[in-house]
């Protein structure tokens, strides 16, 4: 295949042609398909390039818009689609996400309330928004945005509410909680 030629039609004259890669497309690709191979790439015959501007006019060429982020909060609206537990916290929300070795919760805690000292299987998370105090096997600390906590199975521990909290709780045990009917 020569630059004469097209390179999808070698068996068709060439209409326009690649002057940085040799290469050649006949009319009808040139009209319908017009694929210019490097088009991010500077190209020093880019301003008379046929292929080119014909890749450009076909729409081929116009930069994609990306998809703009429109916040509503935290959790996106399929994970406020989760199912929801029973809680024993006035307020408080949370939407499941259970697999065979786990289940993730995604918490809404309102500011004043308390998850008393207890245990359970190993736990890991990290408030989203939001400040509490954590007391996990003796030692308090107050947790902020951004901050994570990983609870070994067994141990002790128990939180206040600081201010409104969104938090995101991964566990080991796949029942921790029961979604509701």
């Amino acid at each position: 295949m020569g630059s004469d030629t097209c390179r999808h039609h070698p068996q068709r004259p060439a209409a326009a042609l690649c002057q940085k890669y040799n290469y050649g497309l006949c009319a009808q690709c040139l009209e319908q398909d017009p694929r210019c191979a490097d088009p991010e790439i500077y190209c020093k015959f880019r301003p008379q390039c046929l292929i080119h501007f014909q890749y450009k006019e076909s729409g081929r060429g116009a930069k994609k818009e990306k998809t703009k982020m429109i916040y509503n909060g935290p959790y996106a609206d399929f994970i406020k689609k989760l199912p929801q537990p029973e809680l024993p916290l006035e307020g408080a929300s949370a939407h499941l996400l259970t697999g065979p070795k786990g289940q993730v919760a995604f918490f809404e805690v309102p500011a004043g309330a308390e998850f008393p000292m207890h245990s359970h299987g190993a736990q890991w998370g990290i408030i989203v928004e939001g400040e509490a105090e954590f007391n996990i096997d003796g030692q308090v600390r107050l947790l902020k945005k951004g901050d994570s906590y990983n609870i070994g199975e067994g141990v002790e521990h128990g939180i206040k509410i600081l201010t409104d909290l969104k938090a995101i709780d991964v566990f080991e045990d796949p029942n921790r909680y029961q979604a509701k009917d």
